[in-house]
């Protein structure tokens, strides 16, 4: 299997379109002896002139025009990142070492870690000015795993924890507010995997706090953009619920029978539309959802397995979804 992604082609943010998938394109990088890797993270800068994608083995930027891929090296495969605003710098998060990447030299120009720092299962958000990052991930071992949130100064590198008080949870990506800087964490009883609360971190005052979820169903990703907080719910039928602040679903729509097996939710960067990315027990599908009319605008056939994550770069309006294509023996891509 060799790492793809599948672009689609949208107006960004969204208008009244027809997405269509605009290429399929397989990204140079891994050597063949290294193509049953998995694909772990990717990342492009809003123009999509650049991508970055990790493997198990390795990381690589790729030029985007030029689909040549360059293994940035001292950093592994595994990893998690996000490029910058203005595309000068990559940060990556591996094992407890947070890199600081030069994406002209592609070279590391800053390492940063701390013994303290202890989490796993990670996501990574800015904050809204950009001088911090937030690592999203749970300490503790199996079943008391609690939520809890490192701070890193993208100045100094200095790194701060904050731990959440309610153990025995499993969670899901949290739906990040940067204006509000309020993380909305879906949680659910690490024993039973039932629907526990919504936990909801102040990235201002670092505290955490608890709120209910009175809906059917189970969070399980989330995401929020432009004051809009969705979350996609594992339920008798899958569901994508608009959630107010103090977690109660506003509105709902039920997913799509092609995304049956719902994997998570993107919004565009206006909050209107809503990308859900899953399966229908095979093959990969996406739906576009109008986040105003809670209405299904259509449904997407990818045509590819074992799907990873969903990047979009607003400025080239172009949405990215990676995956794994298997080459016949004739040279070819399944």
């Amino acid at each position: 299997m060799v790492a793809s992604v599948a672009l689609i082609g949208s107006a960004l943010p969204a208008q009244a379109f027809t997405p269509t998938i605009s290429e399929v394109r397989y990204l140079p990088g891994p050597a063949e002896a290294d193509w049953d890797d998995s694909w772990y993270d990717l990342a492009l800068t809003p123009d999509a002139s650049t991508a970055v994608f990790s493997t198990d083995s390795a990381t690589f930027i790729v030029d985007v025009a030029t689909n040549t891929a360059t293994e940035i090296p001292g950093v592994s495969g595994g990893t998690y990142f996000l490029i910058d605003a203005s595309g000068s710098y990559l940060y990556v998060l591996e094992n407890n070492d947070i890199f600081k990447v030069d994406m002209t030299s592609k070279t590391i120009v800053a390492t940063w870690n701390d013994a303290a720092y202890d989490l796993s299962f990670e996501y990574l958000y800015f904050s809204a000015d950009q001088s911090s990052i937030f690592v999203l991930g749970r300490v503790g071992s199996f079943p008391n795993f609690a939520a809890a949130v490192a701070k890193v100064n993208l100045t100094t590198g200095a790194i701060t924890q904050y731990e959440s008080t309610n153990t025995g949870n499993f969670f899901g990506r949290a739906g990040y507010d940067a204006t509000s800087g309020l993380m909305y964490i879906p949680t659910r009883d690490s024993a039973t995997g039932l629907v526990r609360s919504l936990e909801v971190f102040d990235t201002a005052a670092n505290t955490f706090t608890e709120i209910p979820w009175t809906d059917s169903g189970v969070p399980m990703d989330c995401d929020s953009q432009s004051g809009v907080l969705a979350c996609v719910v594992d339920d008798t039928n899958f569901y994508v619920a608009k959630i107010d602040a103090a977690g109660a679903v506003v509105s709902s729509v039920d997913v799509d029978s092609a995304v049956s097996d719902a994997d998570s939710v993107t919004l565009t960067p206006d909050g209107t539309r809503a990308y859900v990315y899953g399966d229908d027990g095979g093959l990969n599908n996406v739906e576009v959802i109008d986040m105003t009319t809670m209405s299904s605008v259509i449904v997407l056939n990818l045509s590819t397995s074992y799907q990873n994550v969903v990047r979009m770069a607003s400025e080239a309006g172009q949405i990215w979804f990676t995956a794994d294509y298997i080459r016949d023996y004739d040279g070819g891509y399944q």
